[in-house]
């Protein structure tokens, strides 16, 4: 068996093996989610979840595979927990035609409207909000925008303050929520012939609302 290690992260780490049974694709779960803490069984169930459920429903992602000993995941002996799923093919889009974008807005539509019947077995460790990370989505912006620290900072806080102050004059209750993926960009998703073929990485995925899921995906 050939095992090779295509993305390494503080998060998860995955892995793609080989053999006489074809390819398929292994994720090792890290302790923790970023700085939403220690990871528990239950975000480890709930992601697993919501993945079968958007399988069953046609969207696009790849199936989990189950252990010999029938489990859709196991535990290594360092206490690491990891799972099985099939191989898809396509690339990572390197351009976005009209036809990409239009695909994968539907597929996030679709999603948005099949999780009004769908909800985690118990609950999630990090809940999202529309504020989920205002400050490191707008500090990575601003790298693409280079100035001097001290502006760079000014013009961080004033962005945030400007956010915050129209968030307080917003009806939170008339916006949408459900189920997010919460991470669809262009390192999470593959496609062939500008079509749409995976959407990987639910570690992201959680109760929030449905414009944060749309907002990412843009910026990215």
């Amino acid at each position: 068996v050939k095992f090779q290690i295509v993305a390494r992260g503080g998060e998860n780490t995955t892995a793609i093996a080989s053999g006489n049974f074809g390819k398929v694709v292994v994720r090792i779960w890290g302790y923790s989610h970023s700085s939403m803490g220690v990871r528990r069984a239950s975000d480890i169930l709930g992601e697993l979840t919501f993945m079968k459920y958007c399988y069953d429903c046609g969207i696009p992602i790849p199936k989990v595979l189950t252990s010999t000993s029938g489990n859709n995941y196991e535990t290594l002996p360092g206490g690491s927990s990891y799972m099985v799923m099939e191989y898809v093919e396509g690339d990572e889009p390197n351009h976005y035609s009209n036809k990409m974008i239009s695909d994968v807005a539907r597929t996030m539509a679709k999603m948005h409207d099949i999780v009004q019947t769908f909800s985690f077995p118990d609950g999630r460790s990090w809940p999202g909000t529309i504020l989920d990370a205002t400050r490191t989505r707008i500090e990575k912006y601003q790298l693409l925008t280079p100035m001097p620290i001290n502006e760079n900072t000014r013009v961080l806080d004033a962005a945030i303050a400007t956010f915050e102050g129209m968030l307080s004059r917003t009806n939170l209750q008339a916006l949408r929520r459900g189920v997010i993926h919460g991470d669809i960009m262009w390192e999470n998703i593959k496609c062939r012939q500008d079509k749409l073929t995976g959407i990987f990485d639910f570690d992201d995925c959680r109760e929030s609302f449905f414009v944060e899921d749309m907002a990412k995906s843009i910026m990215h």
